[in-house]
């Protein structure tokens, strides 16, 4: 089943765009009321002080309803995901937003919190600006409320709120997408990834697209230690994604090749770096002590370890020195050594008990 993830994308930046523009619209309604109320009871002279601390309603409200908008925009992506790995397309990891993964749910509030917060800031800097310019050029409150109005518009109409629709969608989008195939037994049905963009329009996703698309005859492994790094989106107005490869359904001749843009200098455009299959939270770091041989990572299932610090006793027993994990929603991840220390397409994952020893061929 193709994957109709980039349409997805697009639909959803619009409704959310349509969404923030009616609310943002409102907000600032009751901005300029309540400063040009505030202007009228003030005398000529402290006027001006009439846009300091002047409150108004909605901020609440926005947040909530744009929670709930991507709640439905992550669960539709969940239940679209399901469809592109038949044999799982039952496993119930959401019907609703207090059903969601704990760790989407904490990255769709904190999204809509920040961007709520983001947007409201900006669009009270724009009236203000506006309010201190205007105040000396007229004694008409029609006037200065019509000022004020133009200013919000400009703010509202920019590129900044579709900027901020689209990233939003993407993320929300993407990262359901890849929680649901890094699932265990999702991962038991699956050989690999494809990169997916029928039109890219950045340097790195059409460099990706090149290494890792359809056509290319490479594809990525499952358990590729660079998989959540360079999983989409990977900046503004990304529309790319990953798309499985189903177990029977690899093509003769596919070679596996290490997940990564063709040049370091590409690997800078990356926007949206500690993007993050699962909860958003992955912060791969730099190994400036690597430990000695050809262990990459160190995978501990969360089947076989609570938390954290049962993890990190079992990598320990394993030979990690590098106890700083990467937690996905089925594991605890701690790498060992840089994927650049090896060669290209080398990595074999060995399962002992719930725990993957991912190892392969050094550079000389």
């Amino acid at each position: 089943m193709k994957t109709t993830v980039r349409k997805d994308i697009k639909e959803a930046t619009q409704l959310l765009k349509d969404f923030m523009t009616e609310m943002l619209d409102g907000i600032s309604e009751e901005m300029i009321l309540s400063i040009i109320s505030r202007t009228k009871k003030l005398p000529e002279s402290q006027k001006i002080n009439a846009i300091k601390d002047f409150g108004y309603t909605g901020k609440q409200e926005y947040k909530r309803k744009l929670l709930d908008l991507i709640s439905e925009i992550s669960i539709d992506a969940l239940e679209k995901a399901r469809k592109e790995v038949p044999k799982k397309k039952n496993i119930r990891l959401a019907d609703a937003y207090d059903k969601l993964p704990p760790k989407i749910q904490k990255k769709l509030s904190t999204q809509s919190d920040l961007i709520v917060e983001t947007q409201l800031a900006d669009l009270e800097k724009a009236v203000m600006f506006q309010f201190t310019s205007s105040l000396d050029s007229t004694d008409s409150l029609e006037l200065l409320a019509s000022d004020l109005g133009d200013a919000a518009d400009e703010y509202i109409t920019g590129p900044s709120i579709l900027g901020g629709a689209s990233a939003t969608s993407a993320s929300a989008i993407n990262d359901t997408r890849n929680y649901f195939f890094m699932d265990d037994e999702v991962q038991d049905e699956i050989e690999g990834f494809h990169f997916i963009n029928g039109d890219p329009v950045s340097e790195i996703c059409q460099d990706l697209s090149e290494q890792f698309g359809p056509g290319s005859g490479n594809y990525i492994a499952k358990d590729d230690p660079d998989l959540f790094r360079y999983s989409p989106p990977l900046h503004f107005n990304c529309k790319s994604t990953l798309e499985p490869i189903l177990k029977g359904e690899l093509k003769k001749n596919a070679q596996v090749k290490s997940f990564a843009p063709s040049t370091s200098k590409l690997g800078d455009k990356i926007q949206f770096a500690e993007a993050c299959c699962s909860s958003g939270e992955l912060h791969f770091v730099h190994i400036e002590n690597p430990r000695k041989g050809n262990l990459q990572t160190i995978i501990v299932d969360k089947t076989k370890a609570k938390n954290i610090e049962e993890a990190k006793k079992i990598a320990k027993d394993y030979g990690a020195e590098h106890l700083q994990p990467d937690e996905t929603s089925s594991s605890f991840r701690f790498r060992q050594r840089n994927p650049s220390d090896f060669v290209e397409g080398s990595f074999r994952t060995k399962k002992i008990d719930g725990v993957s020893l991912v190892y392969g061929e050094l550079k000389t």
